[in-house]
């Protein structure tokens, strides 16, 4: 993704940013290389990877929090604030 003529992570697949509602924050996925087995994203937060994996993203009111969920065992989901339960 280019914002602002500054390259982020490049990613196999198109996905479109999630903007905070201040407009100063930005969210996607990338989409990693797999040799084999399941795809994979990678969570990028302001055009760095995040320290977690995480999907289905959406910003607080007050643009100071993401809210991210992520595969659990048993089918189920975490959801997580910043990265944390």
């Amino acid at each position: 993704m280019l914002l602002d003529g500054v390259a982020g992570p490049p990613s196999l697949g198109r996905f479109d940013p999630l903007f905070s509602p201040d407009g100063e924050h930005h969210t996607y996925l990338q989409q990693l290389p797999t040799p084999s087995g399941p795809t994979r994203y990678a969570l990028i937060i302001d055009g760095k990877p995040a320290p977690y994996l995480a999907g289905d993203m959406q910003w607080t009111g007050d643009s100071k929090h993401l809210i991210t969920k992520r595969p659990a065992p048993g089918g189920n989901e975490d959801v997580l604030a910043d990265g944390s339960h």
